[in-house]
């Protein structure tokens, strides 16, 4: 299990009943910042864990050592974890239970998800983007329309009842018919 712990490009850590970490894998080093040597043995919650969610995460866990289920057990999250230098960066955590010697362990699968989040911000941005290149060409053409039917259709409206007006006074009044 060492092996494959080892080669996986996915932090795997694992903690004991009491939320203390007991396994560490090289990506996990990579991923935190932490080498093996320093976390071994600290709570994963207040390592890894912004200060804000501490509590609660500590709470979850309180609970999960009594039963081994909890709201992060067999689901995939994503939620936001801390670097060892303190910077904060998106995660996606699957949290499995193993019960060892009657009590319940937690073996946790990390992915650092910075680039893909990167990646969806940008995507969102070029969507707002288009979508307001879109509503301004949309007004741009309204505005056009706009002005073909009050300007152009105006002059040719006009035009048409001087022609009409010509028609009527090129028999009755060929002189008056010239000046319009």
């Amino acid at each position: 299990l060492n092996t494959i712990s080892n080669a996986a490009l996915d932090a795997v850590v694992m903690t004991d009943p009491h939320g203390s970490i007991v396994h560490w894998n090289p990506a996990a080093e990579r991923i935190f910042g932490y080498g093996r040597e320093e976390i071994l043995g600290r709570s994963v919650h207040e390592a890894l864990v912004p200060p804000e969610y501490a509590a609660r995460a500590a709470q979850g866990m309180r609970e999960f050592a009594a039963s081994g289920s909890g709201p992060v057990v067999g689901r995939v999250l994503e939620i936001e974890a801390m670097h060892k230098d303190g910077s904060r960066f998106p995660i996606e955590i699957s949290v499995a239970s193993i019960e060892l010697g009657g009590k319940w362990w937690a073996v946790a699968f990390v992915r650092d998800i910075t680039r893909r989040k990167r990646a969806e911000e940008a995507l969102q941005k070029e969507r707002r983007l288009l979508k307001q290149m879109l509503d301004l060409q949309e007004r741009e053409r309204k505005l056009v329309a706009y002005e073909i039917h009050d300007g152009l259709a105006q002059q040719l409206t006009g035009a048409m009842y001087k022609f009409q007006a010509v028609e009527r006074l090129r028999d009755s009044d060929p002189p008056e018919a010239e000046s319009v």
